[in-house]
This record gives structure tokens, sequence and C-alpha cells, in this order.
């Protein structure tokens, strides 16, 4: 069985886990057994809850995320990654697999130096517009390099798209599937609904100006908003507030986003490579205020190339003032014409099979009988 793993590394946040998940569906949907299927992640990452739930087996190895500063932490921290690339090659000589590939996180590096070492087909998949480190550094060793973005700077590689979750990308929104989520999650049927959300922990400047947002916002009958906390600052933000007449609801966490997407009309949210693959997949127009200080400022990356297709508006993190974000929220409510043209654009844009069509190319690369595909 060994020789017929196919070995996904991956962890640490859901950014890098829940693309890999997807990944790993489609290759169960194209033949491939769930049992030739592994996961390699960190030890202190979500995959460690996200990928057994899912049914797949998971290897944990060391490894964590190094600080740019001189100090204990990160020496400690470069200790920890050092161990983790032996464990990885070790694990390596051991499966012998028909591929490796890898989404980044704190197992990513040491999975992919692993592949190299073992002369073991290796693919990097970057789902964001500037490439992280790791897969900066393994890049000229990969096969192929699958990238969300045409601009990501990394040789040979496949515009492919970033896997989203399965019942996100068999949602078709439309008006039944507005109808239906709506009331499933206790929403106006016929309110300007925005879907506001910073990540599974939460965004907390985008929590404080969504209260004032709401506040100044109370006296709309025809506008409502669903609010994502997040774990961090739940315990701040779940006290009820007076609203008036503004339907306000605050949730620590919104598992199922498939239902959240469908009764939406805009987003407002960081622009993380989840998230913008999933809305333009979807083509829900969206604000987008970028996180600052991601690495390699990416997540401005993000954004920039969706707002240059027309399909976002972006507003810095230190710009974000609620009188703003409320003069969008009116502006985009009153003009549906505007609306569909960035979903339009969005769509133009997204990339809703990138699953199948990686979990394809894999397979060919994995199988030397198989006809290789040329890079674009």
């Amino acid at each position: 069985m060994k020789r017929n793993l196919i070995v996904v590394a991956a962890g640490g946040t859901a950014g890098h886990v829940l693309p890999a998940i997807s990944f790993a569906k489609e290759l169960e949907a194209i033949g491939i057994k769930k049992q030739h299927i592994k996961f390699i992640g960190s030890k202190t990452g979500i995959e460690n809850k996200l990928v057994p739930q899912e049914g797949y087996s998971l290897v944990s190895i060391n490894g964590r995320g190094i600080t740019r500063k001189v100090s204990l932490d990160s020496l400690f921290s470069i200790f920890k990654l050092v161990i983790g690339i032996f464990e990885a090659i070790a694990r390596m000589g051991f499966y012998r697999p028909r591929a490796v590939v890898s989404f980044g996180g704190y197992g990513g590096l040491a999975c992919s130096i692993a592949a190299v070492v073992w002369k073991v087909p290796l693919v990097i998949a970057e789902s964001n517009a500037v490439p992280g480190a790791a897969n900066k550094l393994m890049a000229p060793f990969a096969k192929v390099n699958i990238v969300a973005f045409d601009s990501t700077d990394l040789p040979n590689k496949e515009l492919l798209g970033n896997p989203i979750r399965p019942q996100i990308q068999q949602l078709q929104r439309n008006l039944h599937t507005k109808r239906t989520a709506r009331q499933k999650l206790n929403l106006p049927p016929d309110s300007f609904v925005v879907a506001i959300f910073g990540g599974s922990l939460g965004a907390h400047h985008l929590n404080e100006v969504t209260r004032k947002v709401v506040t100044i916002l109370s006296d709309h009958k025809d506008i409502a908003i669903r609010h994502i906390v997040g774990k961090r600052d739940w315990q701040e933000f779940s006290k009820i507030i007076d609203t008036k007449n503004l339907v306000y609801q605050v949730v620590e966490y919104q598992d199922d986003m498939a239902s959240l997407y469908a009764a939406c009309d805009i987003v407002i949210s960081r622009a993380g490579g989840t998230t913008v693959a999933e809305i333009t997949a979807l083509g829900i127009p969206a604000i987008l205020v970028p996180l600052p200080n991601s690495p390699g400022d990416h997540q401005s990356a993000n954004a920039k190339a969706l707002s240059d297709a027309g399909g976002v508006i972006v507003i810095k993190d230190s710009d974000l003032r609620a009188e703003d974000i409320c003069f969008q929220i009116e502006q985009l409510s009153s003009n549906p014409l505007k609306l569909n043209t960035m979903s339009q654009s969005l769509l133009k844009i997204g990339h809703k099979d990138a699953a199948q069509k990686m979990a394809m190319l894999v397979d060919k690369i994995a199988s030397p009988t198989k006809i290789s595909i040329d890079s674009k």
C-alpha cells in the first residue's frame, strides 16, 4: 500500500487545511482510495481536529511558526523545524509515496524537502497572490506549482485556483437558494443582507467597527447584518445591543458557510486565500479589509487582484471607519446593477472546479505511465 500513497502536507491554519481536504475528496472522486491518502501536519495545528473528522489518516510532526526577530523563541522554532524535517524525511523514506502535495503551513516545508531528498514528485499549491516563504524556497524543485492568481511569481506554474469546500462548490446562488438559506438562518426574506466575518478567530478591529456600523444603520428596516465574531472576541462582542429597526445577528462561529453565502448580498471580510477563492467562485461582491502585516502583505495583493477585476471594494485596515462602511452598504444596497456587474466580474476570475483539476493533474504526475500535462 505504501507506494500507492499520495501525501498531502498541510497544517497550522484553516487556510492551509481546508483546501487540502477539498483536494483529498476530489482524489477520492477520481478513484483514489481514502486509505491511499496520507496527511502530514504539525502537532499543534487545526489539522489535528479537521483532518480526522473527515476520516483521513494524519501523521503529526514537529514544526511551528518562525518569527522574523532574533529571540530564544525563534531559535526554538528553528530547532523544532529541523526536527520536523528529519521526521518528514524518515516518514517519506518509509512511505515512498507516488507524490507529495504541499499546501504550505508548518509541515509543508519539511515534507517538500523530504520529497526532494527521496526524489518523489512534488506539487506545491499556493493560494495567495504573494507566495509564502516556504513555497517560494521549494518552488524550483516542484514538478508544478499550482496557483490561484496569474500574478503569483513562481516558476512552472499552473493557474488552476484554490480548492474550495464541496458544499460551497456545489452551491448555486439564485432566488430559491437565497430564500431557503435566509429561512434557515432566520434572516428577513427581502432585506439587503450583509455577512461580516474575519476568519475562525475573528478580527478585532473589524468587530469594533461593525458595532459602530450597527449603531449608525439602526434605523434601516431594509438591511440585515449577520456578524461572525470569532472565538477570540466572542466574550466581548456577544453582549446584546439595541439595534432598533436593524436586524443584527451576532454569532461566534459559522459552521455552515454555504448557507451564509447563499443568503447574503455582500460580504465584508479579510482577504485570505480561502475567502477570496470562495467569493470569486460564487460571484459575491465584497468589501475587503486586508489583514495588515500579513506575510509578504499577501492579503493586500489578493484584494488588489479582485479590485482590479472590478469585483470588490478595498479598504485598508488603517483607513477602516464605520462611516465609510455604512456609505458603501447604502450605495450597494440601492444599486442592483452595480452588484450584478461586480458579481459577474468575480465569476470571470473564479475557479469553482479547482479541486477537480488539481486532483486530475496530481494523479497524472504521480502516474508515470499516464500522459503528462504540459505547463501553461
